[in-house]
């Protein structure tokens, strides 16, 4: 065995025909490989696990064209370093192929090698250039893809397609055009390539001539060196494929049909070199500005070469691309040290012609031969799962799951006749229903799909079974039916579906009068024969599958009232546009408590429906809000210190908001005559853990005075200070700020005025309730 390159699980040799008229140097060698079913299933799909080396492991070049995995089919071009003229082996690779391996082996730089190559146009999928300048097309047009002499080619229809000027495409001394021809049509001109416009210009063109021969020139500051086919195609060659190839080497120019010499009349003096300008290239039409001389026929392959090609050259790439599976033979399979055969025996009631699965890593089918063998190749590195199908036969084991860490390379399997359960899916007017998928579950498992007349069967062992059904839109709503099979076959057997339908609508939301929107994610019930809830999607639409049945539908939104509130369906098909609309039951009551003159006053207590525990208190602005439910509600200013105009209110709310329930302040509570402080707070304070003990004192001695206030408890500790400073006469409104260190009980609220240097005390009992 020759040696093996790297770790490649698999490989194959492939053995070439010899070349012709001498050694050919980096020949680009066409390989074609249909139906291989080994690059079915141990190549990746894209093919870039696939390498190509020599008889003495080193890698060669090449490019895909075209690989199909789930065909087998491969078209690629490999550069074979000298392809001999008289011995076999520097002709023959080896092809490698190795689904685990990652990353491209391609390298179609090396097969069109800088300095030999200014252009390789496959034209199979797409025409880019793929030599090393990849110089790509600008445009095209009147162009269709139909097949070609290798894979795809390009029909021209009055069309080109156009390639931006490249320093590149100037060939200097030397050129070889060639190009796969077949022509529809003759008495015209058919341009292949072109780098021509006007006599003045450079470069070079190769066509068939309005005379119907074959023309290929090359141009140098507007004199032209030109040759003609030798004889003029027939109607005989019009749909064949033709390997047309113009070379010229500054002294000598030829035309090759097919390999043979097509030598004719020769224009222009020898020696001379071709000119270079910076002429754009066009496939199928002159490069002029009017893209005239245009192309009828089918193009394939098309090459420009910097140097003119051998006699040998050109019959042997006609050889080769004419017929690429006759130059070549393929060996024998091969497996590395990660590529491993396995196999095994299928015995049993039945053993030939049995169905191989293999799935996983790879994908591979295969046969059991006359006596129950099979084998197939697998990666070793890579885990596969090995399955045997037969209808009506029980395989022991089910599957095998061959792992890297499996050292077992055969598999067996025994199949023995078992039994059947069948019957029939009908829908409720015992009418066969198809398409359905059948679920057989217990002892063994398995689904199935009904048949036309709802028509089902499985195969199986003795054991206790369970068998369920749905899909297509019915459902079985009764429980699995139970099988015991002992011995003999269970026939018969009816699962009745009821259809499934859908419940379909929108929920909305009421804005205001008859105006709504819809209302997103909110929750929709399903009642009745069967329960489920679902939200509404950013739309507002809602959907429920339900059999056949009696059901209730109602919308859910907390402070939202459903209208309907519930609606019934008697379902036996689909219903659909079903509507509810939410009223809003929570709203808002809200004001402002200012005084006559407009200002607002803050931190006073509003109390809602006489319940201490619901106090707001103004903000900045004077105002305040509370939340409630439609119905009758009493809305007071409590414990204020203030004279008020009107000290609650009465509220019915039914539908809308009530944001105008204002408070005005006439004033303080008039204060007691001759006495020098007068206390506006509660006696009895009711609190919960947040809320503020509001207050207001009048001092009625004249002057500016050094003033103390705080809450004291009965033996004298001041548990709060409320202010200290300097007052004169007049009305102060005061809070306890932090009223959560008061807990139940009985305090003083003391008010200390220091007149004539001596502090007067005057004193008041509050109680505090929670």
């Amino acid at each position: 065995m020759h040696a093996w390159y790297a770790d490649w699980a698999f490989r194959q040799s492939i053995s070439n025909l010899r070349a012709s008229g001498g050694d050919l140097t980096n020949f680009p060698l066409a390989i074609v490989i249909s139906n291989h079913k080994y690059l079915q299933y141990l190549a990746s799909s894209n093919g870039n696990d696939i390498m190509f080396t020599d008889l003495d492991d080193n890698k060669l070049a090449h490019e895909i064209e075209y690989f199909n995995q789930s065909t087998g089919t491969l078209h690629a071009w490999v550069n074979i370093p000298v392809l001999d003229s008289s011995e076999d082996r520097s002709n023959a690779v080896y092809m490698y192929y190795d689904i685990s391996q990652s990353g491209s082996q391609q390298n179609p730089a090396g097969v069109w090698q800088i300095g030999e190559y200014l252009g390789v146009y496959h034209l199979g999928g797409n025409s880019n250039d793929s030599s090393v300048n990849s110089n790509h097309p600008s445009g095209a047009t009147g162009i269709k893809q139909t097949n070609g002499m290798i894979g795809q080619a390009y029909e021209f229809n009055n069309g080109y397609i156009e390639y931006p000027y490249n320093s590149c495409l100037n060939t200097g001394t030397a050129v070889t055009i060639s190009a796969w021809v077949q022509l529809k049509s003759l008495g015209m001109y058919h341009t292949f390539i072109s780098r021509h416009r006007g006599a003045v210009n450079n470069n070079y063109y190769f066509m068939v001539y309005n005379s119907d021969k074959a023309l290929g020139a090359v141009y140098n500051t507007g004199t032209q060196y030109y040759i003609y086919g030798q004889s003029a195609f027939q109607a005989a060659d019009l749909n064949t494929w033709i390997y047309l190839v113009y070379t010229d080497d500054g002294n000598n120019r030829h035309i090759y049909s097919n390999g043979v010499y097509f030598d004719g009349t020769t224009g222009g003096a020898n020696p001379h070199t071709i000119g270079t300008d910076s002429e754009e290239l066009t496939i199928g039409s002159d490069s002029d500005a009017g893209r005239g001389r245009r192309m009828y026929g089918v193009l394939d392959e098309v090459r420009i070469e910097k140097t003119a090609r051998s006699s040998g050259w050109i019959i042997t790439s006609y050889s080769n691309q004419a017929n690429p599976t006759a130059f070549r033979s393929l060996g024998a399979y091969e497996s590395g040290s990660r590529g491993i055969q396995i196999g095994g025996t299928v015995s049993g009631d039945i053993s030939s012609g049995v169905f191989i699965r293999i799935t996983g890593a790879v994908n591979y089918q295969t046969n059991t031969d006359g006596v129950g063998n099979w084998s197939a190749y697998v990666p070793a590195d890579v885990s596969c799962i090995i399955t045997i199908e037969s209808n009506g036969y029980i395989s022991v084991p089910s599957s095998y799951t061959a792992s890297p860490a499996s050292t077992t390379l055969t598999y067996n399997f025994t199949l023995s006749k078992g039994y059947t359960i069948s019957g029939q899916v009908l829908d409720k007017t015992s009418s066969g229903l198809n398409g359905i998928t059948v679920k057989l579950s217990g002892s063994m498992s398995g689904t199935t799909v009904s048949g036309n007349s709802g028509g089902f069967s499985f195969a199986v062992s003795n054991g206790e079974y369970y068998l369920d059904a749905n899909g297509n839109g019915y459902q079985n709503i009764a429980a699995p039916s139970r099988i015991s099979i002992l011995n003999s076959d269970s026939t018969a057997n009816i699962i009745r579906l009821v259809g499934i339908y859908s419940l379909s609508g929108t929920v909305y939301e009421r804005i205001t009068g008859v105006n709504s929107r819809i209302a997103k994610h909110t929750w929709v019930q399903l009642e009745g024969d069967s329960t489920a809830s679902n939200k509404t999607g950013d739309n507002g639409s809602f959907c429920f599958l339900v059999p056949e049945g009696i059901y209730y539908l109602s919308a859910l939104s907390n402070g939202y009232l459903s209208n309907p509130e519930k609606k019934l369906f008697v379902v036996h098909s689909a219903i659909s546009n079903i509507t509810f609309t939410l009223e809003k039951f929570i709203f808002f009551v809200s004001g402002n408590i200012r005084d006559r003159y407009g200002d607002p006053y803050k931190d006073v207590p509003v109390m809602l429906d006489d319940n201490y525990n619901n106090i707001e208190y103004t903000d900045n602005n004077g105002h305040y809000s509370f939340t409630v439910y439609s119905g009758e509600h009493v809305i007071t200013v409590s414990n204020s210190g203030y004279r008020l105009e009107f000290a609650s209110t009465n509220l019915q709310i039914k539908n809308t908001n009530c944001t105008d329930v204002n408070f005005t302040i006439l004033g303080s509570a008039i204060p007691e005559q001759n006495n020098p402080v007068n206390f506006q707070i509660p006696r009895i304070i009711y609190l919960n853990h947040e809320q503020k003990i509001p207050a207001a004192i009048y001092i009625s001695e004249k002057g500016i005075h050094e003033c103390r206030i705080g809450i004291y408890s009965l033996d004298g500790q001041r548990l709060e200070t409320i202010f200290k400073g300097k007052l004169q006469q007049g009305f102060y409104p005061l809070s306890v700020q932090n009223p959560g260190k008061l807990p139940k009980g009985i305090y003083i609220f003391m008010v200390q005025i220091q007149k004539d240097n001596v502090w007067k005390r005057y004193c008041q009992i509050i109680s505090v309730i929670r």
